[in-house]
């Protein structure tokens, strides 16, 4: 094998996690900045936005860039072997050692950002409702013994402004089954899972 080659192999694993390791660094430094959550209905969720999204997006782009580079010098080594029957076993071996590091690394940066549990574990379902003149949307949620939700709002653009949350017995869920009075500021909501709750309206 070239030594150009040998260069190439052994440099790009380390550059790859040293980018993992700055991506650490970043998430410890950035971590304590509030969020300043926004939401928005679409496709029947309420999808939260922040700049959360942006570290995760950047997390997942470096997780895919080393894995392609992983691939490329697999592939790399392989044609090696072919054409000069070099040893490759121990580049493979750190290419792919580094590779399990950096998903680990970059995977601790972002349960350090955004915590160990996501929206999606607990299942929301949302129901949408409507007088006419307001239009709320409550969101389920359960997970094990909790069950809860919250009520949301949803104004021009499809933008939902959260108005009040609520908690269920024993992880139960209301499957939509809600008694809404409307108001003209506001909307009481019941059901057999919890007590008249009052959301008020944003305008």
């Amino acid at each position: 094998m070239k030594s150009s080659n040998r260069t190439f192999l052994t440099v790009i694993p380390f550059i790859s996690l040293g980018f993992s390791v700055l991506f650490l660094i970043i998430s410890i430094t950035i971590k304590d900045i509030p969020e300043k959550q926004k939401y928005i209905y679409k496709d029947n969720q309420i999808i939260p936005i922040s700049w959360h999204n942006t570290f995760e997006f950047c997390g997942n782009l470096l997780l895919i860039t080393i894995l392609i580079f992983s691939v490329v010098m697999t592939i790399i080594c392989i044609i090696n072997r072919i054409k000069n029957k070099d040893r490759i076993r121990k580049y493979i071996v750190l290419i792919w050692i580094t590779e399990f590091v950096c998903f680990f690394i970059i995977l601790f940066s972002d349960i350090i950002v955004t915590g160990l549990t996501s929206k999606h574990e607990f299942s929301p379902e949302c129901y949408q409702f409507s007088n006419g003149k307001h239009t709320i949307v409550i969101e389920e949620e359960s997970y094990l013994l909790y069950g809860g939700g919250t009520v949301y709002q949803i104004i021009g653009d499809n933008e939902a402004v959260y108005l009040i949350g609520f908690s269920t017995d024993d992880g139960a869920r209301n499957n939509g089954n809600y008694n809404i009075i409307w108001h003209d500021d506001y909307a009481e909501i019941a059901s057999e899972q919890f007590a008249s709750i009052k959301a008020e309206f944003i305008d």
